[in-house]
């Protein structure tokens, strides 16, 4: 194509106003004051200065969005005003923010007048303002180019810019104008650095610029008009371009001006202006927008291109409502229109990760009789499968598939087939849809991978090896290898070894790829913090985020996710919260997913409060990428099942998810059967179960009816007694092909062992024998490694064996699990702790107690998280919630049962000094040994300055709700100087008869008082909001009717005069015989009783009435019984 001469580039120039058009002109005193310079050669006394990663055994070491503010709509149709001002949608610029100008009475901002008597000489002027090529985007601020440019100018040395660099620097003005749009500054203001631009470019002298800059100089008049929002020139000089034939070069300059104008329409004339604008641009925009046509296009528009697409995306992600935008328009556009639209939006969405969104938009145009190509919903199964919604990705790449004729079809079809199948590790699928791809020659390096991709996620390390060594066979001395692997390949066999959690062989792969001159990056470290994770493995967790900022690689949001999803198994809400805000230091925007983990954080540890406040943000972020997802209304119905929410509630709220537009998946309908079987009704559960199985098969995927739910109904009918029906379901299980895990395997084991039966122990013991003599690789991966599987099978039998009191049964357990290959943990040392204090054996509970604290200690060493960043000593108090409370209750138990009272006073300060908290069964405990300790004062202060004041303080706070919370954040608030030293809470309750016993009360409290059913439909935690004031399994903060029963008998034998003695190490109170006390000390002790009784009455007046009130109620229950009997 000839170049374009210079009569037709300068053709092209910007219409004047003239005639009755003049009317549109900016108002002589705005013209005179903005551009007094240029008419009055007066420019300096408003020019403007600036204001402004070797490996061990078990480590592995390894050598940034905002809605753009609408104004007031427009009508395109009209001709703008040249004084209008629009907000422009360009991607913010990370790491610069242009400052907000003051402003003067004349709406400009106001500046330091640049000194015209600075000893700089012309020449000196000169080279400081062209020192703006060396700016990098983060110093070209606003500010500083404008006072670069007023000081140039008001030397007079402008004229000796070439116009080469005088374009390049007001090029880089509009841009970074455009992204100011994301900045504080105001739609006005925006419009002055429009003016501005326009008055540097009016400046340019046109005979010196040559065609090309000439046509330069006119887009970016286009583009400093769109600024104003006078869109009536660019418009008309998209229409001249049009009817030019320009070269490739040229056209790189226009492509922005469609990105200004498009912007300026979405602003001013919502989203409705900028889709028209888009359709009346059509076929000029289609080759620039679409990702599939920009492969096409020339080297010098792919840039533009990519730009112009990054605008178009920005603002169309945010849509409100996407599925809406065609349904409003179903009558005014065309289908031809509403099929652009609808393809448009749904590449927008997939490409913004927010694939359910484009599901929406689908299934609009479904419903309006319009299929869109075949291309643009493969790649909705794409992003779907990327975002693992795989039985939905299923569903629409099987409706694909049956349209299309039998045998081979096309390369895209297959690939997404192979990408859909590898994703989801259905190896046999798979292999298949690769086959077909090898015979029509069509394979290539990401299919090759994706083939190993299914592998890997199975835990297939060897075939995975295997694959790799095929595809990349190592070439024989002194020839090439026929092909090279890519880092994709070998993250790949990491992931295989990751998904055993294999860490030698982690490690072993990670050398090869090392020597083959790899360098990891973020995906590579991402898989081995995720199976660290997997193993609550925080020690080397940290190890890995550590190694990541050393290595220069900022954690992505997917590391923050993974690493707060382990704080959530970790029942750790407080350092989850942290974690959070810490990836927001790191310039992290947090996606859907990451906060869908710290809302489970929340769930996990029984944090309520926590949990309704990070719904109600997400309901209220007019953020598109946070909208509410069935992961999120998954993860409020487990909160629901875990506080012990009535079947009724909970089936209720399932009801209203057709309501809210949410598709039920395979952990929803578990979920509901979760509920139903807490409830113990299994009819009802069963029910649901062949509900769910039916419509797995139409889905015609292998994915729904799997171990989790099948698990669940078998546990519920092992709790009933139901044996023959829970066998028929492992039965099915197996039939299935289904692989039982751990958790299915201990739902067994706890069947037999809470028999308490001398045969049912015996029958879970030889069924973990059993297990042990089988393969452990399939049920052992699924739930975190071995050492986790093991914990899960033998923690059931332990426990029996610890409630029985046999703690040489439970040494006898721990050993053989140890021999097995798993780890010491909280729980199964707990379980001996308990062991031993059940049978009274004071030393060994000495001996087991630092082996406690110790490994807590362990997995509270989370510092490294944090990065370098220095750690506070109040973030370290607030760090440590629930890990040692239950050992810590037992052990305070055990000493002060055994009179060693001291150690419990010591204990409890060390404690305090390494940052754990304690929670109300804590400090319901001490209470109790405080009493034993004869200190009777103390244990009524407990009683008085902490439980209660907490059980008051927790009310309070349960019972406010804020509905639009500005942030996340439970423990943002700095702990008050006079806060009470308590904060922990109970974890969820995990355990199902406790579920249903929380079930059976809150069902009593709702009946005739809560009417789900009239309750605002959004409002999904209203339920939650009553239960957890009302519901045992999360009510706390109360004193325990043992503690009370200690103090009421306290109480009374000072009423009697009798002095309360300590118990000592023999276990027995140090008793003094009233024969051989005189009057006159017995007389004293009754004394010593009053005055302590009256310091209590007036001290401690609270405590005293609970107990008083206590013991009447007591009484009153007694003769109640006595009665009836």
């Amino acid at each position: 194509m000839p170049t374009v001469g210079l009569p037709k580039a300068s053709s092209l120039r910007l219409k004047r106003t003239k005639g009755k058009e003049r009317a549109d002109v900016v108002p002589d005193e705005v013209t005179r004051w903005t551009f007094g310079h240029t008419m009055l050669g007066d420019f300096e006394k408003c020019a403007m200065d600036h204001t402004r990663w070797t490996a061990d055994k078990k480590r592995v070491f390894i050598t940034p969005e905002v809605i753009p503010r609408r104004s007031q709509s427009y009508s395109h149709s009209v001709r703008a005003p040249k004084n209008s001002f629009i907000q422009l949608g360009q991607k913010l610029v990370m790491g610069s923010r242009p400052m907000t100008q003051r402003r003067t009475a004349a709406g400009l901002s106001t500046a330091r007048t640049a000194s015209s008597s600075a000893p700089y000489s012309r020449s000196e002027r000169l080279l400081r303002f062209l020192a703006y090529k060396d700016w990098s985007d983060e110093q070209f601020t606003l500010d500083e180019a404008w006072s670069a440019y007023s000081a140039a100018l008001a030397a007079g040395v402008i004229d000796l810019v070439e116009p080469s660099d005088l374009l390049d620097f007001t090029t880089r003005l509009v841009e970074r104008t455009e992204a100011s749009y994301h900045s504080t500054l105001s739609l006005e203001e925006l419009r002055d650095w429009g003016l501005r631009v326009l008055d540097i470019l009016r400046r340019m002298d046109s005979e010196a610029l040559k065609p090309r800059q000439e046509h330069a100089r006119n887009c970016l008049f286009a583009r400093a008009s769109a600024l104003t929002y006078d869109l009536g020139e660019p418009v008309h000089f998209l229409q001249d371009v049009k009817e030019a034939n320009l070269s490739d070069a040229d056209l790189a300059y226009v492509i922005p001006v469609y990105g200004a104008v498009f912007m300026a329409m979405i602003h001013h004339e919502d989203t409705q202006g900028g889709l028209t604008f888009l359709l009346d641009q059509w076929k000029t925009l289609s080759p620039y927008i679409s990702g599939r046509k920009q492969r096409f296009l020339p080297s010098p528009l792919v840039e533009p291109a990519v730009a112009l697409r990054q605008t178009v995306h920005s603002a169309l992600r945010e849509i409100e409502s996407p599925s809406r935008i065609l349904s409003r328009h179903r009558s005014d556009w065309d289908r031809e229109q509403k099929t652009r639209v609808g393809e448009l939006i749904m590449e927008v969405l997939n490409d913004a990760g927010l694939p359910e969104d484009a599901l929406d938009v689908l299934e609009e145009l479904q419903n309006q009789s319009i299929v869109p190509s075949i291309p643009c919903r493969l790649l909705l199964v794409r992003a779907l499968a990327r975002a693992d919604f795989f039985e939905l990705a299923n569903s629409i790449f099987w409706r694909i598939t049956d349209t299309l004729p039998r045998g081979p079809t096309f390369k895209l079809h297959l690939s997404t087939g192979l990408y859909l199948f590898g994703r989801e590790g259905n190896v046999e699928r798979a292999e298949e849809y690769y086959d077909l791809l090898q015979r029509q020659g069509w394979v290539t390096a990401p299919d090759v991978a994706m083939l190993m991709h299914a592998s890997a996620v199975a835990g297939d390390t060897r075939r995975v090896v295997a694959l790799f060594h095929q595809f990349f066979p190592e070439p024989a001395e002194g020839e090439m290898p026929a092909a090279t692997p890519s880092i994709i390949h070998y993250s790949t066999v990491v992931l295989a070894h990751a998904q055993r959690y294999d860490i030698e062989g982690m490690n072993r792969w990670l050398e090869q790829m090392a020597n083959a001159g790899i360098v990891p990056d973020k995906y590579i470290y991402n898989i081995v913090l995720q199976s660290f994770a997997k193993r609550g493995d925080m020690e080397s967790l940290s190890d890995i985020m550590a190694q990541m900022r050393l290595a220069g690689i900022t954690p992505s949001h997917v590391a923050y996710t993974t690493v707060i999803g382990a704080l959530a198994r970790r029942k750790d809400p407080v350092t989850a919260e942290a974690m959070f805000k810490r990836s927001l230091d790191d310039g992290v925007t947090p996606d859907r997913q990451m906060l869908v983990t710290l809302l489970n954080a929340h769930v996990e540890a029984g944090s309520w409060q926590g949990v309704i406040r990070v719904f109600d943000y997400l309901k209220a972020s007019r953020f598109r990428h946070l909208r509410l997802t069935p992961a999120i209304y998954n993860t409020i119905l487990k909160a629901y099942v875990l506080i012990g929410a009535p079947f009724s509630i909970v089936s209720a709220l399932f009801d209203k998810l057709s309501d809210l537009k949410i598709r039920p998946d395979a952990y929803t309908f578990a979920l509901l059967i979760q509920s139903a079987c807490d409830a113990g009704m299994m009819d009802v559960a069963s029910q649901i179960f062949r509900q769910m199985d039916q419509i797995s098969e139409q889905w015609q995927s292998n994915q729904h009816i799997n171990t989790y739910v099948m698990t669940i109904l078998m546990a519920g009918y092992l709790r009933t007694g139901a044996r023959q029906q829970a066998k028929a379901i492992y039965d099915n299980m197996r039939q299935r092909g289904i692989q039982p895990t751990a958790v299915t395997f201990a739902s067994i084991v706890k069947a037999y062992a809470t028999e308490q039966t001398e045969q049912g122990l015996k029958m879970a013991e030889d069924f973990i024998a059993s297990l042990m003599n089988m393969d452990r690789n399939e049920w052992e991966t699924t739930v975190g490694g071995r050492a986790a599987a093991l914990d899960y099978v033998y923690a059931p039998l332990m426990a029996a064996y610890s409630r029985g009191a046999d703690p040489e049964s439970v040494e006898r357990l721990y050993q053989n699990m140890l021999d097995a290959g798993g780890e010491p943990t909280l729980g199964l040392l707990t379980m001996l702790l308990d062991a031993y204090r059940r049978k009274e054996e004071i030393e060994a509970v000495l001996r087991v107690w630092p082996q406690i604290f110790q490994l807590a200690m362990n997995m509270s060493n989370i510092d490294p998280l944090y990065g370098d960043d220095k750690v506070t000593s109040e973030e370290k108090t607030r760090r440590h919630l629930t890990l040692l409370c239950i050992p810590l209750s037992i052990y305070v138990d055990a000493l002060s049962a055994g009179g060693l009272h001291m150690e419990i006073a010591l204990t409890w300060k060390k404690l305090q000094m390494f940052g754990f908290s304690f929670d109300s069964h804590n400090w319901n405990h001490l209470a109790v040994a405080l009493v034993r300790s004869g200190e009777i004062e103390r244990a009524f202060e407990i009683l008085e300055r902490v439980i209660l004041p907490y059980q008051l303080q927790s009310q309070r706070i349960i019972a406010s709700r804020s509905m639009s919370p500005e942030t996340p954040y439970l423990f943002d608030t700095p702990p008050d100087e006079n806060a009470r030293p308590a904060e922990a809470d109970a974890p969820a309750n995990r355990v199902a008869q406790r579920r249903a016993a929380a079930a059976k009360t809150a069902a009593t409290w709702f009946e005739g008082r809560a009417n789900i059913e009239e309750e605002d439909l959004n409002d999904f935690v209203h339920p939650l909001h009553i239960l957890h004031q009302v519901s045992p399994s999360w009510n706390q903060w109360k004193p325990h009717a043992a503690t009370l029963n200690v103090l009421m008998w306290a109480l009374a034998n000072l009423g009697r005069g009798q002095m309360i003695e300590p118990v000592q190490p023999d276990g027995n109170p140090e008793m003094s015989s009233d024969m051989d006390e005189d009057d006159e000390k017995r007389m004293a002790k009754v004394r010593l009783c009053n005055e302590i009784l009256e310091r209590l009455y007036t001290n401690c007046p609270q405590a005293v009435r609970i107990v008083q009130q206590h013991q009447r109620d007591r009484a009153l229950r007694d003769m109640r019984y006595t009665s009836v009997g």
